[in-house]
């Protein structure tokens, strides 16, 4: 048992190894390994800091022996193809989860699993290797690709990690609000684009997870009990993508500009951090631009512990783009006419009655009401405008308006 004990220690704290001397199994000193060395355990190959190498090398070698082991096979080929590809895709797939692989190593690994195809099919390692890695549409007949089993590996994963309510679901409920942070947005669609960017894999396993979903172009979704409720609503991110595309168009063209689109996530973390996870969760005010007359609804930031120039530059770009609510406005007043309301038996079109938008709603539907009871226009017996207000509109949104429905 001695001989078999292996022992190693570090210190995160200090950045340096600590001493076993002073440990022993029945007075022998026990087998030290280095901290960056890997150590094998429970077939896993890493080491106390961190390091999956000593696996990948391990997938490396013992893959690369199969196509050895093929030389002159006593069966049938479509057997030997079968069950060279059980085992190199079984031994991949036990530690692929918790093993770093990085694009060029997934590659690699790919190359090795064709010549292992090959040496099952009797032939040559000169052989090309383009009908085992082509599509159908031109010709091949390609085999599973490490990055597909490895996706396949990472689901499964994650769904263990997450099934019972225990310090290992809290865990990586942890790592995904850093991930949040980290990223500017909860939505595992928008992460997509971020991580498939990125040249080198994250530790983090549903960064992993979903930087291979967006390699592959698939959408996927993580467990709810992992990331909550998703509601449909334009994030930080989804802002980002908006100010990058008026970018495109001319109106943010400075370098300026450019600097703070590249780093969106710092400046947005501190709203994040205080609960802002969707840009309809600022205050609205109504402003009017220096070279216009005409008030519009913009949003206003609250106090965070951000710069001043992010900040300038954040204000400015938010006017930039006027809220949405304006454009409903719009909208209601030409394809939504208020006899379709009195018909449908269905209220007006009302925003959220905790913004300001309210009392020009109220206005303008009072505006609308009388206009359609002046036209003449013959037609079953409508409410008068008074007991519409009373029926649908509460007294103190009146008394904001300015309004009181007795009087009307």
């Amino acid at each position: 048992h001695v001989k078999k004990s292996e022992i190693t220690a570090f210190d995160f704290d200090k950045g340096q190894t600590i001493s076993t001397e002073s440990i022993k199994l029945d007075g022998q000193a026990l087998t030290c390994v280095d901290p960056n060395s890997s150590s094998r355990y429970m077939g896993y190959r890493s080491s106390i800091r961190g390091s999956t190498m000593g696996e990948i090398r391990h997938i490396f070698a013992s893959t690369a022996e199969l196509a050895v082991k093929c030389k002159r096979h006593p069966y049938l080929y479509h057997q030997a193809v079968k069950a060279v590809t059980m085992v190199q895709e079984a031994r991949f797939r036990y530690s692929a989860p918790l093993t770093r692989w990085s694009d060029a190593q997934l590659a690699h690994l790919h190359v090795l699993w064709v010549a292992n195809i090959k040496a099952a099919m009797g032939l040559s390692p000169g052989t090309a290797g383009c009908p085992f890695t082509l599509p159908m549409q031109l010709g091949g007949t390609p085999i599973r690709q490490p990055h597909v089993v490895l996706m396949q590996a990472l689901t499964s994963h994650i769904h263990q990690v997450v099934q019972h309510n225990d310090s290992l679901r809290q865990q990586a409920k942890e790592a995904w609000r850093l991930l949040c942070l980290d990223l500017g947005t909860h939505k595992p669609q928008e992460m997509l684009p971020l991580l498939a960017a990125e040249t080198n894999p994250r530790p983090c396993l549903f960064a992993r997870f979903l930087r291979l979903a967006g390699q592959l172009g698939i959408l996927v979704t993580l467990p709810q009990v992992l990331t909550g409720e998703i509601a449909d609503q334009e994030t930080w991110e989804g802002l980002r993508i908006r100010l990058e595309r008026e970018f495109g168009r001319g109106i943010l063209r400075t370098d300026e500009d450019r600097d703070m689109l590249n780093n969106w996530a710092a400046i947005t973390k501190p709203f994040r951090e205080a609960g802002i996870l969707y840009v309809n969760q600022l205050r609205r005010q109504r402003k009017r631009q220096r070279d216009s007359d005409e008030f519009r609804w913009y949003w206003i930031l609250p106090h965070a512990q951000i710069s001043v120039k992010r900040r300038t530059w954040l204000e400015r770009a938010l006017w930039l783009i006027p809220h949405d609510t304006d454009q409903a406005l719009d909208e209601i007043r030409e394809e939504v006419p208020l006899r379709a309301w009195m018909e449908d038996g269905d209220p007006p079109p009302i925003s959220d009655p905790d913004t300001p938008f309210i009392p020009s709603a109220i206005k303008f539907l009072t505006d609308a009401i009388s206009q359609l009871h002046q036209s003449g226009d013959p037609g079953p017996v409508r409410p008068t405008l008074a007991q519409i207000l009373e029926d649908n509109i509460p007294d103190v949104l009146l008394h904001e308006a300015g309004l009181d429905s007795r009087s009307l």
